[in-house]
């Protein structure tokens, strides 16, 4: 399995009157801090069927956010970016929500989309460093593969770049390692 930079964790919603929402997402919480992914997923769905009922779009827009974390981890970036975009329909200033969705499209290799995604995140919450930096890494990694040719300056920027670049984060964030597969 390939080491994923980690998710920014979301809000804790309200959930005082919902004890079955709120013991799903304690056992996947747990279940995805000790490494059972398909667990914590289960629990998560189990969440959400629980809270098909609620109209509080926090907590609905939660629940996602841990349905894609627990999907990401799992190496199932697609399916994760779904989840994240119905969220966002929910909560669409959330800036940690931006950033999550950012670390997924990096991961795909969909860097322009990754550094958009970035800079929204930025634009509603100026101060976070761990963003600009991420942001920042991906920017020059974007100008590097135009300065080698491997994407053009101009138009939208190809999708899939996983098989030239492998970008690792570091012991800190802002530390990523940059692997040229070219």
């Amino acid at each position: 399995m390939v080491a994923l930079p980690q998710l920014p964790q979301p809000p804790e919603p309200q959930l005082k009157g919902h004890p079955k929402i709120a013991t799903h997402l304690k056992h996947g919480g747990e279940s995805l801090s000790r490494g059972r992914l398909e667990e914590a997923l289960y629990e998560y769905e189990l969440a959400r069927q629980a809270e098909a009922s609620l109209k509080n779009p926090d907590v609905k827009a939660h629940i996602l956010w841990c349905i894609g974390a627990a999907l990401y981890m799992l190496e199932r970036s697609e399916e994760a970016l779904t989840y994240f975009a119905k969220a966002l329909e929910l909560v669409p200033h959330d800036w940690q929500l931006h950033s999550a969705r950012g670390l997924v499209l990096n991961s795909l290799g969909r860097l322009q989309e990754a550094v958009d995604a970035f800079d929204q995140s930025l634009a509603l919450h100026h101060n976070e460093t761990t963003v600009e930096a991420r942001r920042a890494v991906l920017d020059a990694l974007l100008r590097r593969l135009a300065r080698r040719g491997v994407i053009s300056g101009s138009g939208p920027k190809p999708k899939g770049l996983d098989p030239l670049v492998k970008l690792t984060p570091g012991p800190d964030v802002s530390d990523y390692v940059i692997e040229d597969r070219r």
